[in-house]
């Protein structure tokens, strides 16, 4: 069962590019009562919640209440799998099916990986094999994305990343490798229907956050280095949750002070605020654990005003419910609900205004060669 949720208020550190604090709440730690691990979750229609995460070597649904409560009964397995570890989902926007990927230990710690494809109820429509007895790249901490244009799944690769586009027919494409991008181990992509590119966001190693922005062909524009991300002592890390709502981008993630003899990647989860030119508006620390004793597996959820900020401690669920100003995040009037839990292509843009401006920002949609100039110019570091 669930505990309750209480809401606390939260003083606000920053603000919006309105001007005005951006968090209005965040609520207390509640714990799920389940066992596993890299929970995420969709809004429904009569204010409920479709609940998923990994449990029994497969990923699991069950249905949530509007008051965030889960009953463990009846529950759903997704893929009929029993040896899947590390898991990564969105929904596509443009048919609101789902993109699902997995990792697996076939003969070797995560030496495979599965790509599945849901139907808009999470009926199985498709999968594929990425890899299998496969050790030369790691399969854990997978991401996934999937919008119009582009649709796959990526992974670190020796000192890099790689993209394995998958078809709307489950078909696997061939890899494309991202050798000036963040680590994907742990981290987010995100396609950016104004710009008609693609994001891919990690922390380097103790390092800045890193926006590295592609063309949906993959082709690199720029690399973006954001060392204010998190302030010292702390470093970041497994900026694996992303959002962006109305001008303001929404990046769940980890963060620790190093010194303080953390376990294994455990630490507290971090919402950190940034404005579409990637300038930090606001930062955030959500969870409040004593080392030794953290978390891991950030992610995201949206309905309105309603932030679920997901992350896993001690092999189970844990969520915290934040309330967000979203006029000072420039939204007018209504947005479309994120529904994204994870990392992908969710700009609050319904799927009919894919194409173009079409996110509600005020701005004109720009040309290929008029868009690229503009990245360059107003970029803190252009990629040579």
């Amino acid at each position: 069962m669930w505990l309750c949720s209480l809401f606390l208020y939260v003083p606000n550190a920053a603000a919006g590019p309105t001007g005005e604090p951006i968090v209005l709440s965040v609520g207390a730690e509640v714990s799920t009562g389940l066992g596993g691990g890299w929970a995420r979750a969709w809004p429904e229609d009569d204010g409920s919640w479709r609940f998923l995460w990994s449990a029994g070597g497969d990923y699991v649904l069950l249905p949530m209440t509007a008051d965030l409560v889960v009953t463990d009964r009846d529950r759903t397995a997704l893929t009929g799998r029993t040896n899947l570890v590390d898991h990564a989902i969105t929904r596509c926007p443009d048919d609101g099916s789902f993109l699902h990927a997995a990792s697996a230990n076939v003969d070797s710690f995560n030496d495979s990986a599965y790509a599945f494809r849901f139907d808009p109820d999470l009926g199985l429509t498709g999968e594929t094999t990425i890899a299998e007895r496969d050790a030369s790249r790691a399969h854990n901490d997978l991401t996934v994305l999937c919008s119009g244009p582009i649709s796959g799944v990526g992974f670190a690769q020796g000192g890099g990343s790689v993209f394995f586009p998958v078809a709307t027919d489950s078909t696997l494409g061939e890899p494309v490798s991202l050798p000036d991008a963040p680590s994907l181990m742990g981290g987010a992509m995100y396609y950016e229907a104004e710009s008609d590119t693609v994001l891919v966001i990690n922390f380097r190693f103790h390092g800045p956050l890193v926006v590295a922005r592609y063309t949906t062909d993959l082709t690199l524009v720029e690399v973006t280095e954001i060392p204010d991300a998190v302030e010292a002592p702390l470093t970041g890390y497994w900026a694996q949750g992303l959002l962006r709502v109305g001008d303001v981008y929404v990046v769940a993630h980890m963060a620790r002070d190093e010194s303080r003899g953390w376990a294994a990647d455990e630490g507290d989860v971090w919402l950190a605020f940034f404005d579409t030119d990637w300038n930090l508006l606001e930062r955030r620390q959500i969870s409040q654990n004593t080392p030794p004793t953290g978390g891991m597996r950030p992610g995201l959820a949206r309905r309105g005003d309603q932030l679920l900020v997901f992350y896993d401690k001690q092999v189970s669920p844990r969520l915290f419910d934040v309330r967000l100003d979203l006029a000072a995040m420039g939204v007018e009037g209504d947005e479309p609900d994120s529904g994204r839990s994870d990392v992908d292509d969710d700009s609050g843009v319904p799927a009919a205004d894919a194409e173009g401006c079409g996110c509600d920002t005020g701005g004109a949609p720009l040309s290929g060669l008029g868009l690229l100039a503009g990245l360059l110019v107003r970029r803190r570091r252009a990629a040579s």
